[in-house]
């Protein structure tokens, strides 16, 4: 498996390609390495990033309930896809 950790974009750019061009090179590079599975971790309270892995491809697959030593409280969704 590969793991996005963190895709940030600054907003004048976004709806550009550029974090779907991003993503592509980095499942290029997960594959030549012998990945199956793509995984990114979502915060549950984004729906414009929960929109924006849906829309390539990646599924919800688990949901991680916020760690008690989480000040945020940040609930994430796991989303997978395969390479």
């Amino acid at each position: 498996d590969a793991y996005i950790g963190l895709l940030l974009l600054d907003p004048a750019v976004r709806g550009q390609g550029v974090g779907a061009a991003a993503r592509r090179h980095v499942e290029a590079m997960a594959r030549a390495r012998g990945a199956t599975r793509m995984l990114v971790a979502v915060l549950a309270a984004n729906p414009g990033g929960q929109a924006f892995w849906q829309a390539q491809g990646f599924l919800p697959e688990k949901r991680f309930e916020a760690a008690p030593e989480d000040p945020l409280g940040h609930v994430r969704i796991r989303r997978v896809k395969p390479l």
